[in-house]
């Protein structure tokens, strides 16, 4: 039964007369807020919103979304995204069980910068993209990662589909994944399954890893290590974030000193324009290179442990899809986690402005995302919202916070790249 009809939020003072624990027929939101364990029947958001653990029986419909707006954690009947509004606009749905469809209609984005993720959804319908896109410079969309639940000819239908960028969406039959072969969209990331190994979010840990109770707070005592800093032998990397992300996590692992230089000579290199930043570390690390993302830094772990004769003892994965929420079980464990976000937490890592690239390798079409970082996380605190990170970035070995909202936000617009270096069972 509703407790209240047709009920608008204009402003913070509106939000205070609602109960938590009254149905709403129909909720109108005209004022920037976050919404967390709302029940409607229909939501409509003229305004940025931020949407946590809400039940919406039937539609949320979203008009012009400006700059960040977030959906998560929610039970809707279907989504419909009505226009886009002011430059860099960022979109994120996620986590949501979706009983219908995802629609975003009559969108324009020429020259404002719009990145939209739609990511780690269930979802009983379809996703339809009316996208009015000009460039990969104007719009980043990615649909990545849903399950999609009835079995239909047509899973994600878009108006231009060169420019999105969809992968490991799949459906599952029986208790078998299978992963969904959509040819007519492009691979611009050229992000592949063959690099990951088994590493879906379904994964499943060895018995010393099992995800426990996550504590609330929890911190490790890591030691940061300064990428431009030169210390002895040890040369600054102007661009090689990636192996001292490395060398910062071996050296706590192992409890040993183990410099970036170190950690570079064992990452494979490539040409820019020619090799493919999945394969090798790209362009002059020592210099004015481009990155390397996590399967390249995967080959340099388990090249560091063969050389040392440490295969045996601890092993690497690529865990690249696995939810935030899940790695930081493992720091729970007093395990760091390698990760992909972007310098300084800066947002719309495709777009010009920070140095995006595209390239064409072998006749396809390969976008290098300017701006990118890799660092590893060594602590969270639920209590004051902050995730904290050995950052490369840093010229100290003091560790730096963020705000763990804004932080999954660009590591997701990273592919979610992760990766775990666990010791292994002792065996009879």
């Amino acid at each position: 039964m509703y407790g209240l009809f047709d009920y608008t939020i204009n402003s913070k003072e509106d939000l205070k007369y609602i109960n938590k624990d009254s149905k709403i027929k129909n909720l109108y939101i005209n004022y920037n807020c976050k919404l967390d364990g709302y029940y409607c029947r229909n939501m409509y958001v003229n305004s940025n919103v931020e949407i946590y653990n809400c039940i919406i029986e039937e539609s949320l419909i979203i008009t012009n979304p400006n700059k960040f707006s977030l959906i998560r954690n929610c039970m809707i009947g279907d989504i419909l995204i009505e226009g886009i509004g002011a430059f860099n606009t960022s979109l994120h749905i996620e986590h949501n069980i979706i009983y219908d469809s995802v629609r975003l209609n009559g969108f324009k984005c020429d020259n404002k910068n719009v990145t939209i993720y739609i990511y780690q959804n269930e979802i009983n319908g379809i996703v339809k993209i009316n996208n009015n896109v000009n460039s990969l410079s104007d719009c980043a969309i990615t649909v990545s990662c849903n399950r999609f639940v009835e079995k239909s000819t047509k899973y994600i239908i878009a108006e231009h589909p060169e420019f999105i960028d969809v992968k490991d969406n799949y459906i599952t039959d029986g208790h078998k994944i299978k992963f969904l072969k959509l040819k007519e969209f492009d691979n611009h990331s050229g992000y592949n399954r063959s690099y990951l190994g088994n590493s879906l979010s379904l994964f499943v840990y060895e018995n010393n890893y099992r995800r426990k109770q996550v504590t609330p707070n929890k911190i490790l005592k890591v030691k940061n290590i300064p990428q431009y800093i030169t210390n002895g032998n040890d040369l600054a990397l102007k661009t090689g974030c990636e192996a001292t992300a490395c060398a910062i996590l071996l050296s706590y692992i192992l409890n040993k000193n183990i410099t970036k230089n170190e950690m570079a000579s064992y990452m494979k290199m490539g040409e820019p324009g020619k090799d493919s930043f999945w394969d090798s570390f790209i362009g002059d690390i020592y210099n004015d290179g481009w990155g390397c993302m996590s399967s390249v830094s995967v080959n340099a772990l388990n090249n560091y442990l063969k050389a040392n004769n440490l295969q045996d003892i601890y092993y690497v994965i690529n865990t690249t899809n696995m939810p935030l929420y899940e790695l930081l079980s493992f720091v729970s464990s007093g395990i760091p986690v390698i990760v992909w976000c972007t310098m300084g937490n800066k947002e719309h890592m495709y777009h010009k402005k920070h140095g995006s690239t595209i390239w064409d390798i072998n006749g396809k079409k390969l976008y290098w995302p300017g701006n990118d970082h890799s660092l590893v996380i060594v602590g969270y605190s639920f209590t004051y919202g902050k995730i904290y990170l050995a950052d490369p970035e840093e010229n100290s070995e003091r560790i730096i916070d963020r705000d763990i909202y804004e932080f999954e936000n660009r590591f997701t617009e990273l592919y979610s790249q992760s990766i775990l270096v666990l010791k292994k069972r002792a065996t009879r």
